[in-house]
């Protein structure tokens, strides 16, 4: 009997841990992590990261790349884009958390699918508080694939301001 309630006062406990915050996460907060987790892994010069949040089928509209050539586009980027003084990577991506807009199609406990749009700013490493040399909007489809993660199936690439400096 004392073996079965305090199994019921774990249970309970545990369900109240992943209410608050613990174990389940909303569909928006999910896309935001993926969206910054490609930010992140741009920065750290990690093709594999920024990858691991699309498709096998991943495709983008604007420059008509899959996930093979996107992967061989960051490669380039990364060994090309170093400063010749020190060797390190000369760009940094910015996106503001608060900028990232998602819609999902339907409620967040049904939605499968979900468009999710954020500029990104590109500065220099040295001198990020300078103005950014390109700003480029990602406009992409999310799918919710079996192993219930947000992985993007589609993007498109506009320039908003400046030039594509690689």
């Amino acid at each position: 009997m004392l073996l079965r309630v305090g199994l019921v006062i774990s249970l309970v406990g545990l369900l109240l841990f992943w209410s608050i915050g613990g174990g389940f996460s909303s569909p928006e907060k999910d896309l935001i992590q993926s969206v910054l987790g490609m930010r992140d892994g741009f920065n750290d010069q990690d093709a594999g990261d920024v990858l691991v949040h699309c498709s096998a089928d991943f495709r983008e509209t604007e420059y008509f790349l899959d996930a093979t050539s996107f992967r061989g586009a960051l490669l380039r980027i990364f060994l090309s884009q170093r400063d010749r003084s020190d060797g390190s990577f000369i760009w940094q991506a910015l996106i503001e958390e608060d900028e990232i807009q998602i819609d999902l199609m339907g409620s967040p406990e049904q939605a499968r699918v979900a468009t999710v749009s954020a500029p990104v700013r590109f500065v220099k490493r040295k001198n990020p508080q300078a103005k950014p040399i390109w700003i480029l909007r990602i406009d992409g489809l999310a799918q919710k694939e079996t192993d219930g993660r947000w992985r993007f199936v589609e993007a498109s690439f506009k320039t908003i301001s400046g030039r594509q400096p690689f």
